[in-house]
């Protein structure tokens, strides 16, 4: 699923992609996509946020058609970090 969120900060307009999928968010990181927030303010479900790329939906696409080719390694030490992190936000 994907979201498109716009933040306005002292006039500026930031653009980030949202996604609450765990697996693409540790894909995006893996291809150096930057992880800007994770927003956790749902009690059901994270929002990890990245600052919108023009490649980054191209990227999503190649994940989920199966054409995307990444280091099975990274992708999961990403997945790991991710999980340690959503633990520790909990935690608070």
């Amino acid at each position: 699923m994907k979201q498109e969120l716009i933040f306005k900060f002292n006039h500026m307009r930031i653009e980030y992609y949202s996604t609450s999928d765990l697996s693409v968010t540790a894909f995006l990181q893996t291809l150096g996509f930057k992880l800007m927030n994770i927003d956790s303010s749902n009690s059901s479900r994270c929002s990890f946020n990245f600052q919108d790329d023009e490649k980054i939906n191209e990227a999503v696409d190649d994940y989920n058609s199966g054409r995307a080719r990444i280091d099975p390694l990274i992708f999961t030490n990403h997945l790991k970090q991710l999980k340690f992190k959503m633990a520790n936000l909990k935690n608070y």
